[in-house]
């Protein structure tokens, strides 16, 4: 117990001072006149950056990094307070505390955090062989556990080049990691060696046949996707040598690189077209939402919205009692709303479902078309109209109700018809001024138009892409 205790009191370099919440600051012993001890087995560093220091907590010893050292002056008095001598210097170290070194299962091994923490006067060593073997975990002949050791070496400790400093990629590569540095420092260069070092150490995999027996296996079925916005990777995996057969990597350039805008959710919308959040991105969701129900509404074989309120509008403004109401009706400021036309489209639109009472509007807004017919024959078609209009969406509530679903669902939608077809939609919707509330959208179409003449846009999402990705996942991929 003597010599134990007389080994302990070698070792001591100074003591804390102050403690922090993670920092501890600590007064070397005055008789150290340097930056290392002379100790039993070597030299020892006590006081340089980088380097580590050990504080005995009980049975722990915490880990503790310098980051700062300093010297200062100290004047002494006399008892009397008469005189003062001449100012003695102390030195005092800044320390981060990093982990701790605890007994588990009788054996010591280092772990992360710090959870019993120093007290005033706390004495501080120097760090050890010992310590160090289990700081950077260091083992020799023994079995790794592949699942918590860290087992994986990524380059060297400047302040101990003996050993590597290691990772356990079970635990590094499922959280997140940030790699930092000025440009030039080899931050890609970093992220290449921590690759290749994983893809080139031999696993100890137990035998099929004996579980007795061990043979040396190479990384499999692991899978790493990298941005590379500037092409600095293509060269450090797509190359020619044993181990890059084993990484088995492939190039996708600008070319083929494509993020259909149709996968985008609401929030990447939002993001990219950047409307503002009083009246642009309501009604850009909303037109989002008819444009993805477009689709939708074909597979499900019934009216789109749009096409829904256009039928609904012909109906109530279609007829009145001396004149075609909606003869002087404007459907914005740009066009006058030709009634005639209008309803020539929607039955042509309303032909293509198949749908019996769809079929049979188709053929009353064809007649209801014609410039011929008296104020009479206008009014029955109408009447026609909306009779089978009740029943027809009598029969799909059901259907409608399904159908209206996320717009964060992948569902192809036609980009232009989203700028001017459903935009326009959209607006109709909306309550109030639909003149102000066009002038309120015009930034956003220009936005969503600029977009489809940026090829660094328009190409990667597709945009121009005029063919109708009714599966969209399965089709694209």
């Amino acid at each position: 117990m003597k010599l134990w205790r007389d080994q302990m009191s070698e070792r001591q370099v100074g003591r804390v001072v102050s403690v922090d919440n993670f920092r501890v600051f600590i007064r070397l012993n005055d008789e150290l006149t340097s930056t290392h001890k002379s100790g039993l087995h070597g030299i020892y560093e006590v006081a340089r950056i980088n380097s580590y220091l050990i504080i005995p907590v009980g049975s722990d010893r915490i880990v503790a990094l310098i980051t700062r050292v300093k010297m200062q002056e100290e004047p002494e008095f006399d008892k009397d307070k008469q005189s003062i001598s001449l100012p003695s210097s102390s030195r005092y170290v800044t320390a981060t505390m990093l982990g701790t070194i605890e007994s588990v299962n009788n054996c010591d091994q280092f772990i992360q955090g710090v959870y019993n923490f120093p007290v005033l006067d706390n004495p501080v060593w120097y760090v050890t062989t010992e310590d160090l073997n289990k700081i950077f975990d260091y083992k020799e002949n023994e079995d790794i556990n592949y699942t918590n050791d860290f087992y994986l070496p990524i380059g060297k400790s400047p302040a101990f080049p003996d050993y590597d400093v290691k990772i356990c990629p079970d635990q590094f590569f499922v959280k997140h990691a940030a790699i930092l540095g000025n440009t030039g420092s080899g931050k890609s260069c970093t992220v290449a060696s921590i690759l290749h070092s994983l893809f080139s150490f031999k696993f100890q995999v137990k035998a099929e046949n004996d579980s007795k027996e061990y043979k040396e296996s190479y990384l499999q079925n692991a899978h790493f996707i990298i941005f590379d916005t500037n092409g600095e990777y293509k060269n450090a995996f797509v190359t020619e040598g044993d181990m890059f057969k084993r990484i088995n990597a492939f190039h996708v350039g600008e070319i083929g690189l494509k993020v259909p805008y149709w996968f985008m959710n609401w929030d990447d919308f939002d993001y990219l077209f950047e409307p503002s959040a009083g009246t642009q991105a309501p009604i850009l969701k909303r037109a989002i939402g008819l444009a993805r129900n477009k689709d939708e509404s074909s597979k499900a074989n019934i009216l789109n919205k749009v096409l829904d309120a256009s039928l609904n509008e012909i109906i109530n403004l279609a007829y009145g009692e001396e004149e075609w109401k909606f003869s002087a009706k404007k459907k914005d400021n740009n066009r006058n709303y030709d009634p005639n036309n209008e309803i020539v489209q929607l039955s042509k639109e309303l032909n293509r479902y198949d749908d019996e009472n769809l079929k049979k509007l188709s053929s009353l807004f064809s007649i209801l078309g014609k410039n011929d017919l008296t104020l009479t024959e206008k009014a029955k078609s109408i009447e026609q109209i909306e009779g089978i209009y009740k029943e027809y969406k009598e029969s799909i509530i059901a259907k409608q109700i399904t159908n209206d679903k996320n717009i964060d669902l992948p569902t192809w939608f036609n980009y232009k018809e989203l700028i001017t077809k459903f935009i326009d939609a959209a607006i109709d919707e909306h309550e109030g001024s639909k003149t102000r509330i066009s002038e309120y959208l015009s930034t956003l179409r220009l936005r969503l138009e600029s977009f489809l003449s940026d090829s660094r846009i328009a190409e990667p999402l597709l945009l121009e892409t005029q063919e109708d990705f009714s599966e969209s996942l399965s089709k694209f991929l």
